[in-house]
């Protein structure tokens, strides 16, 4: 099976059509795998599925941003120059891209899971605070 994935993400010449199936076949079962997922994980909380629908379009619309076409486009050029068949560019990079941002974001929740304890005093002095005035309309800061 790996000796079938490597032929598919190879760049070589032969068989681009082939290539291009496989890995859109890749594409379509790794989306279904995780829609599966979010709906077994949060069937009892729909907010949730919401909010996992809301985030898979901002991604969307965020796969087609000027940058990430640039980039690809770029390697893309550069390997067709090679004679090369640079069919799984937008691949990889949507793949190093993910990760990196998944990566990024379980770095934020450990570092925030590691430091709750040293704020736990900001509530109390924010609540303190907000309780000095009482809203009295436009100006009130005046």
């Amino acid at each position: 099976m790996i000796r079938q994935l490597t032929q598919v993400f190879s760049d070589s010449n032969r068989h681009v059509r082939t290539k291009l199936f496989a890995i859109y076949g890749v594409l379509i079962t790794i989306n279904v795998v995780a829609w599966v997922w979010a709906l077994a994980a949060f069937h009892h909380h729909p907010v949730l599925l919401g909010t996992a629908l809301l985030a898979y379009g901002f991604g969307l619309r965020h796969a087609v941003d000027a940058d990430h076409i640039a980039a690809i486009d770029n390697v893309t050029r550069k390997l067709m120059q090679e004679n090369k068949r640079p069919v799984a560019v937008g691949f990889f990079f949507s793949l190093g891209h993910s990760s990196v941002v998944v990566l990024a974001s379980l770095l934020v929740a450990v570092t925030a899971s590691a430091m709750t304890d040293r704020f736990d005093h900001y509530p109390g002095v924010g609540g303190c605070r907000g309780g000095d005035r009482q809203y009295r309309g436009a100006g009130a800061d005046q």
